[in-house]
């Protein structure tokens, strides 16, 4: 990584999102746990819903800080951008440099963002809790993966 200004300014701001992803890592995994106690059923109790709504909120937004943030900091501070790079180009990148095994996986979570994001239908939610469940342990280890990337590459500039 170069040793200029431009990069300065991009090891900050990278830390600053790294930051929050850390921190949004962290809640989704305690409601993850809340959640993962009361496990997927046919029906809901009213508190059993708070739970699942915070769980899925909080998922929809660690995977927009993971993807639309901390990606996109990770190219410009590996100078890997181009103007007009789609969702795909970035994953694609984030499995060459090995912060995701397969980019059809952070694809997935993508897509189970934008389910939630546009409200599912009521008949859809033990399907969107489930995947909810399946998917976030893949999303806290792509979060660790950003922290080992921070750990070996960006904390190494100062």
């Amino acid at each position: 990584m170069p040793d200029d200004e431009k990069t300065k300014e991009l090891v900050t701001l990278f830390k600053d999102i790294h930051d929050s992803l850390r921190k949004s890592g962290l809640q989704l995994d305690f409601a993850f746990k809340k959640a993962t106690a009361i496990g997927t059923q046919t029906e809901y109790s009213p508190d059993e819903l708070l739970v699942f709504e915070a769980f899925t909120s909080r998922f929809e937004r660690t995977v927009d800080i993971l993807t639309q943030q901390a990606y996109k900091a990770i190219i410009a501070l590996e100078r890997e951008g181009r103007s007009g790079m789609t969702f795909i180009d970035r994953v694609n990148l984030m499995e060459k440099l090995r912060l995701c095994e397969k980019a059809e996986d952070v694809i997935r979570l993508r897509d189970l963002r934008n389910v939630i994001a546009h409200e599912y239908k009521i008949e859809e939610l033990a399907e969107v809790f489930d995947d909810t469940l399946k998917l976030t342990p893949m999303l806290l280890l792509l979060i660790s993966n950003v922290t080992d990337y921070r750990n070996s590459r960006v904390d190494q500039v100062e």
